[in-house]
C-alpha cells in the first residue's frame, strides 16, 4: 500500500510500480544492455530506483550471459543456451512468467 493515499500501487505503474524498471523479454533485455534508452525513457536512478533484469521463460541469451557475467562466470554459447533452457523449463514448471 502507498503510505499517504493508502491505496495499492499496481506493480506495472509507470515510475513508481515495483516492476516499472524490471525487464524479462529477450529482445528488450538485449536492447537495454546495449543502450538503456531503448526501453527506458527515464533513468531509474532519477527516482532512486534500479533496473532489474529478470530471468524467466521469456528471457533470452543476453539476459543469461549478463546474469552469469555478474556472478563472474564466463560461459560459451552452448553452456549459456543450456542454462537458458533450464531457466525456461523451471519457470514453466512453476507456472511463472
Amino acid at each position: 500500500m502507498a503510505g499517504v493515499a493508502r491505496r495499492p500501487i499496481p506493480a506495472a505503474k509507470s515510475i513508481v510500480g515495483s516492476a516499472a524498471f524490471a525487464h524479462e523479454s529477450g529482445i528488450h533485455v538485449s536492447g537495454l544492455l546495449r543502450d538503456p534508452r531503448c526501453y527506458e525513457a527515464l533513468d531509474p536512478a532519477l527516482f532512486g530506483r534500479t533496473r532489474r533484469i529478470l530471468l524467466g521463460k521469456h528471457s533470452g541469451m543476453a539476459a543469461v550471459t549478463n546474469a552469469l557475467a555478474s556472478l563472474g562466470v564466463t560461459a560459451d554459447e552452448s553452456r549459456a543456451r543450456r542454462v537458458l533452457d533450464e531457466i525456461r523449463t523451471h519457470a514453466v514448471a512453476l507456472k511463472r512468467r
